[in-house]
């Protein structure tokens, strides 16, 4: 019988070695789009043998992964593929809620084992790193992240035992924008993207597998809906203002939480749609690097994430 892909699941775990495998530690819930994918550049022998033929044959190249996943933002679980962007966390707290300031690293932000069972085996895909982080939004649903990763080529691991986050997922409704210190609450869509260009480097190391993957500069963008009483987001692309934006989301009673901080964000397109009873309005963003969201790993950052959770140590 074919397998059942309501038996998939991901688990995660940082590594210590880059390309040594991991068991799990951390299992995402996610969606059923999931890709995980070995890559081999495949070297094709077109050379001429006194034949019409094209091709005499056909070797195994370079070899590497991708994963792709998108799930529900569980505010735990996820604040890995924020520490798998940018690289840095400065956690703070006695007792539960914990702060996890995360920045922007100088460094190279950590590498990951993804282990993925689908239904028959677990495939351990070690050395990843992020790619691309999205995140996105509407009042009438979660916030979702969609994440990409570059990794070694997979191997086999032993099945694990998936636990389901303690927390629940962040929703759409429980966000809060402030641009410029202000409140502003005409927000009805967001989009956030975080890009690294990230790729597997082989040198002389006599294997397929590369020597390293390698995260390229942090590249931030995003879209903004608003439905609008007045011209002031207008202002800020007419002007090049350039305004802090920070959007909050905040769980009832309290829980967690997730800040989302661009003190320097450009307002760089418009788009006006007439076709709902109501004027909606849609502003391609471009983050900035600044001061003002550095931390600890660096001197200059388009981004700060403020990260508010039960998880004591840092990620």
């Amino acid at each position: 019988m074919p397998l059942q892909s309501s038996l998939v699941h991901l688990g995660l775990a940082k590594e210590t070695v880059q390309g040594t495998p991991v068991s799990p530690t951390v299992w995402v819930p996610v969606e059923n789009n999931i890709k995980n994918e070995d890559v081999i550049h495949f070297i094709d022998d077109k050379s001429l043998m006194g034949a019409p033929v094209a091709t005499i044959g056909q070797y195994a190249g370079p070899a590497s992964s991708t994963v792709d996943w998108d799930a529900n933002f569980y505010p735990e679980a996820l604040g890995h593929a924020i520490m798998g962007l940018l690289g840095a966390d400065a956690v703070s707290g006695t007792a539960t809620p914990y702060t996890h300031v995360l920045t922007l690293s100088e460094a190279q932000p950590p590498s990951y084992t993804l282990s993925v069972y689908n239904g028959y085996n677990e495939r351990q895909y070690p050395g990843s790193m992020i790619d691309e982080l999205a995140l996105k939004y509407a009042t009438d649903g979660a916030l979702v992240a969609t994440t990409k990763w570059v990794g070694f080529p997979s191997v086999s691991g032993t099945t694990s035992t998936p636990v389901l986050p303690t927390d629940n997922p962040l929703l759409g409704w429980q966000a809060s924008l402030q641009i410029a210190t202000v409140a502003n609450t005409r927000l009805i869509g967001f989009d956030w993207t975080g890009k690294r260009a990230t790729k597997p480097v082989n040198t002389s190391g006599g294997t397929q597998a590369p020597t390293f993957v390698y995260a390229g500069p942090l590249d931030v963008t995003g879209k903004l809906t608003f439905a609008i009483d007045n011209e002031t987001e207008l202002d800020y692309l007419l002007n090049n203002t350039q305004p802090a934006v920070v959007l909050t989301l905040q769980a009832p009673n309290s829980g967690p939480s997730l800040a989302i901080q661009m003190s320097k964000c450009a307002f760089t397109k418009q788009a006006t749609s007439y076709s709902k009873e109501w004027v909606e309005v849609d502003y391609d963003i471009v983050s900035v690097a600044n001061s003002s969201d550095a931390g600890t790993g660096g001197p200059i950052s388009p981004v700060k994430f403020t990260l508010i959770n039960s998880q004591s140590t840092a990620y």
